[in-house]
């Protein structure tokens, strides 16, 4: 009976500490003045309505977990005629894929700076990522920064004619994710 307390005691202190370790990283909202670019080499732009849950500590990096999706019809190439002919089927297809997802598995620490893994998804196909980031924080606000780089026929996102193959498949991303806690 004395073993099976101090079993359950531990037990329930492990579950209380786990619990208040996401409780604390929970607490994070995306903040409205975020950038998240591309660029390849015949188009550049950026992408907005970025949504998602960020359970982020530098303390608990290990614990942590990003899941996060951009609204992909939001593209912004600077360009009108180029921007519906990214939403098209021969590219985003944005009627039967309207979202880009990335959700993490992992996040490790290397240096100063973050190695996110995750599942990135575009176009309806998962890759799994090593997205390189830093964070800091100031005042409650921490910001990610980083930039990858991904190759987007492996997403399927093939284009048709001269201009698939002038774009280029490699596609440059960068990011500048502020974020707040909240309460």
């Amino acid at each position: 009976m004395k073993k099976t307390l101090i079993a359950f005691t531990v037990l329930s202190s492990v579950i209380f500490t786990t619990a208040f370790a996401v409780y604390e990283q929970a607490n994070r909202s995306i903040d409205k003045d975020y950038t998240l670019k591309f660029s390849t080499s015949l188009a550049s732009g950026t992408f907005y309505g970025l949504e998602g849950k960020v359970y982020f500590s530098p303390s608990e990096y290990t614990n942590s977990k990003i899941d996060i999706s951009v609204d992909a019809s939001t593209i912004n190439t600077g360009n009108s005629l180029k921007d519906t002919h990214a939403k098209s089927q021969d590219w985003l297809n944005v009627a039967s894929f309207p979202f880009v997802k990335f959700a993490s598995t992992e996040i490790t620490k290397e240096n100063s700076s973050y190695i996110i893994t995750g599942y990135l998804e575009i176009c309806g196909v998962k890759k799994l990522m090593k997205i390189p980031a830093s964070y800091t924080e100031i005042n409650g606000r921490g910001i990610f920064k980083g930039d990858f780089k991904i190759n987007r026929e492996e997403f399927h996102v093939n284009g048709s004619g001269i201009k698939a193959k002038m774009v280029g498949s490699e596609i440059q991303v960068t990011f500048n994710i502020p974020t707040s806690k909240i309460g």
